[in-house]
């Protein structure tokens, strides 16, 4: 069996399904969190940012500590869901209308900040938008530098990657 994953056609494919997603990404995010997923696809097709600026985006949820939610760069593609319900057990996000009007939610439709959410940034991690973002990251930058660690809240000794600028943490992932 051949399997060819880059013809002519599946590149065009490609190039309008990033053109209809790029209708959720602001031009502003492309250029401060570069290392998104959708944003990294987008430069490397040459894709300009096309988010709509109407009356009707909802408004950004800034009420958690520790992450920022604007639904008006969701993609729908369900990750924070998954990974909140399958690997974190939350069960805080929700996917809820349908077709073009479907949405993501928090567990009781209020803000984060009153919702259930933990704070284990899993969902920002598997997020590819500027959907969901780390404050910190907004607030001080990309990390320079990444080193391998443990973490010492428990005795399992997770692994994670402790990211640094300038001699300063700026933030922690999961290995």
């Amino acid at each position: 069996m051949r399997i060819e994953t880059h013809t002519p056609e599946l590149e065009d494919f490609r190039r309008s399904m990033l053109e209809l997603l790029a209708t959720h990404c602001s031009a502003e995010a492309l250029t401060l969190l570069p290392e998104k997923e959708l944003h990294r696809l987008l430069v490397r097709y040459g894709i300009q940012a096309a988010l709509a600026t109407t009356d009707e985006r909802p408004a950004v949820d800034e009420s958690h500590p520790h992450f920022r939610f604007d639904a008006s760069q969701c993609i729908a593609c369900y990750r924070c869901v998954r990974v909140c319900e399958d690997l974190q057990g939350q069960f805080v996000w929700h996917m809820v209308g349908r077709g073009g009007s479907n949405h993501l939610i928090v567990d009781k439709g209020a803000c984060l900040a009153e919702s259930s959410c933990v704070g284990c940034g899993a969902c920002v991690d598997a997020c590819p938008t500027a959907a969901l973002v780390d404050r910190n990251r907004l607030e001080l930058g990309a990390a320079a530098t990444w080193t391998r660690t443990t973490c010492t809240y428990c005795g399992v000794g997770c692994e994670l990657q402790a990211g640094t600028r300038n001699g300063q943490l700026v933030a922690v992932r999961p290995e």
